[in-house]
Formats: structure tokens, sequence, C-alpha cells
């Protein structure tokens, strides 16, 4: 059962800061949301995270819309739930350990409407699923029989799918857009990690930026993808591996608008066509189609709105009449 409640520390924002953008009038502004960890953000602007203790329970997750907190409730038999991705529709998705922890036994769930499903295993004792489309596809990692290695899973229809390796012995599913494109890492036949993109039953490596790892965090409607690779964020389209290396060492997620966000050096970048903004302070966790970005610093969350709607980059550019420039990082003004 879902507890809907508005607590004053989370409820109450304040503006601290206002970062200048790349793209002309486009400014930040920066606002903390006390006493909870953001996870993830939804177009609708619901933020899931999680709140470490309440009522004598270690975890428990939560819906953040506006000031108005809806707590996730308890899952029976557990006692830590970390809820890890939300989608359009408001369903969540996570992992919760069971109330005897020197088992080490995890279960993915899903959250819906107020109530918790179990979502299986591929025989071993943890299961985590980490992302959701909006047609309510999960997609995770889930460890094979009494071995401690796993492989990523697509949950449908109550039915989970093995989507198999790269060759080696294991893999991992953490993003999955509304066309049922996944992506995630795999070990390699070598014994390297490399980001993968799976569609319709095959398994495509990424590739690399010339090292021998990549991994993959997400992938936007548009099927552009984006994670990092030996330290150098990236961002991957029909086929091209595009560096980011210079402003972040990690991409952590995608809109639809193309806009990246990653971290470079405690600061959460924001990459937007060849243009990189610096928002401040802090590690970033999400952002929506209205290039809302959610994030921690110093253990408390943060959230940068726009002040204005943004403009896919490369779109506005053309709008004034500029080619590409080249990409050029811009710190904030305050």
């Amino acid at each position: 059962m879902a507890i809907k409640s508005t607590v004053a520390m989370m409820s109450v924002v304040c503006l601290l800061s206002v970062a200048a953008s790349s793209h002309g009038d486009l400014t930040y502004e920066s606002i903390p949301l006390s006493g909870f960890e953001a996870v993830a953000i939804n177009k609708n602007n619901q933020v899931l995270g999680r709140i470490r203790w309440i009522d004598g329970v270690p975890v428990m997750g939560l819906v953040w819309e506006e000031g108005s907190v809806t707590y996730l409730g308890p899952l029976s038999g557990h006692n830590q739930v970390f809820g890890n991705a939300i989608n359009n529709t408001g369903e969540v998705v996570g992992h919760a350990w069971t109330e005897n922890s020197e088992d080490n036994t995890a279960h993915g769930f899903a959250w819906r409407n107020g109530e918790y499903s179990l979502l299986g295993t591929f025989g071993g004792i943890q299961t985590a699923a980490h992302a959701i489309n909006d047609d309510g596809l999960i997609v995770g990692h889930s460890l094979r029989g009494d071995a401690w290695e796993s492989n990523a899973f697509l949950w449908k229809n109550g039915e989970m799918t093995n989507l198999g390796t790269l060759g080696g012995g294991g893999s991992g599913a953490y993003g999955i857009n509304n066309k049922g494109q996944i992506v995630g890492n795999s070990l390699t036949a070598e014994g390297d990690w490399h980001a993968f993109l799976w569609e319709e039953g095959v398994m495509t490596d990424l590739g690399t930026l010339g090292g021998t790892r990549s991994s993959a965090n997400a992938i936007n409607d548009l099927g552009q993808v984006v994670g990092s690779s030996n330290s150098r964020g990236y961002i991957w389209t029909d086929g091209i591996m595009t560096d980011l290396g210079d402003y972040m060492v990690d991409a952590i997620a995608v809109n639809n608008m193309g806009q990246v966000v990653g971290y470079n050096g405690g600061h959460t970048i924001l990459w937007d066509a060849g243009v990189a903004i610096d928002l401040g302070l802090g590690r970033p966790t999400g952002i929506n189609d209205h290039g809302w970005v959610v994030g921690l610093y110093d253990g408390e969350s943060v959230l940068w709105r726009p002040t204005v709607v943004p403009l896919p980059g490369a779109a506005l550019l053309g709008m004034l009449g500029f080619g590409y420039a080249g990409m050029r990082l811009r710190r904030r003004t305050s």
C-alpha cells in the first residue's frame, strides 16, 4: 500500500543558484530536495527517491512530486526496498533485500498503483530490476543458480527472458526505451566488459573508445546510448561512439532531446549538441524530456530546473543561423 504524505522538510524548496546555460537566455535553477536521495525523474517531473530511516525501516522508496511525497510502503518479508527506476506512468522497479540479511537474498520487484509484485529469478538468490519503459517492460540482472554470475533479463507479461551475453560469463541490463531496445554491459569471450545494445533477440557489442572496457547506462527513444569507456563519457548514435571525455568521466542519462547528463570532478555536467554546461557540485542520477536534472550532493538531493523550456541544441543553433561550432564548456556564473 502506498502512503501519501506532505513532509515539511521535503516540501519546502528554495532557490540555491542559477547556472548560465549554453543556449542564450536559458538558465538553470538549483533546488534542494532535502530528506531523501533522488534516483530518477520522469517526464511528469515525478522524482523517485529513497529515504534511509523511517519508522525503524532502514530503506524505503518514495515518489516526490512538487512537495508531495508518496511512500512505496513496506514489502512483506523484506526490510530494505530500493527503487531504481520510474517510467512515465509512475510505475517503479527495483530490488529488495530480505529480512534475513545473512543469506544475501534480494528480489526484483515492480510497484504499480500502490502494490508490489516480485519478478522471479534465474534460479539464483539475487535479482534486481534497473529500468522500465512505458509499456511496463522491465530489464535488469539475475544470478544463475548457485553461481555468482548474472545474466541480463527482459521481463514481459510475467515471463523473464535471458538476454544472454557477448560470449563471456555474465551480463546485466540497465536501460530500455519505448521501442523495446535494451542496453547494458556484458563480459566478452576475452573477459572484458563491453556495452551492448539488444534488439529483437540480437545482442550487439557497442565497442569502446579505444581501450578494453565500456558500459551503457541508458538509451532514449531515438536509440541514442550513453555510458562510459575507459573513464570517458560517450554518446552512441547510429553506430558511432562520440567521446565526451573532455567534459565527463561517465554519461549517466539521456533524454529524448539528446541532452546528456554526466559528471566530472564532483560536478554535474549537461551536454547538448556539442555544448557542455557545468551545473555545479553534485552527481546526476537522471534527466527528463523537459531538461530537469536530479542528482545528489553531499548526501542530499538536488533538482536542476531550466527556467525556460530548452529546445534541442542542434535545432536551436539552426534557428539562429549557426553551424556546429565544436564542443565547449561553460561554467555557471553563480
